[in-house]
């Protein structure tokens, strides 16, 4: 009984062949399409992750160079900014200056017209004090632009 049969030999080749082929087309063909799609569908997500990845380093050089740049504009806004207060602050100086110059002249303009005023009323009330305290001299000749002569010069005197 433990022999060696050929008839029954082939028979187990030949069944293990047909089993095989049966097996490849059904099941085997099958699978591994299944599998070469799953695959094929890994590796496009792969490519999918790099270019992903690659668009994510680039909007992430894009977005620091934005960062950069908004900065220096920034900066120069700022730098603007300050160029341009100063020069408000310069030209509100001058014209504050300018402004206290020409007050001071009208101040001193108006001291003088005030002055001159008051010398010419001191000047008429000095000549009717003098005129009724003196009625003889106002009478005669001339003697009206020597008493005015007079207090003139010491108004001139006192000034």
């Amino acid at each position: 009984m433990l022999g060696f049969d050929i008839t029954k030999t082939i028979f187990l080749v030949l069944n293990f062949f047909v089993l095989l082929f049966i097996m490849k087309k059904f099941f085997f063909k099958p699978i591994m399409e299944i599998i070469e799609a799953r695959k094929e569908k890994i590796e496009e997500g792969l490519k999918q992750r790099a270019i992903a990845k690659q668009e994510q380093e680039q909007a992430l050089k894009d977005r620091e160079e934005i960062i950069a740049q908004t900065k220096v504009d920034a900066q120069k806004i700022l730098n603007q900014t300050e160029k341009m207060k100063k020069d408000i602050i310069e030209k509100a100086k001058k014209d504050a200056e300018a402004i206290i110059q020409e007050a001071r002249a009208e101040i001193a303009k108006e001291r003088e017209e005030l002055r001159q005023e008051m010398n010419l009323k001191l000047i008429d009330l000095v000549t009717n004090a003098a005129y009724r305290a003196l009625p003889d001299l106002a009478k005669k000749d001339g003697h009206k632009e020597l008493v005015e002569n007079v207090i003139l010069d010491s108004l001139k005197r006192v000034a």
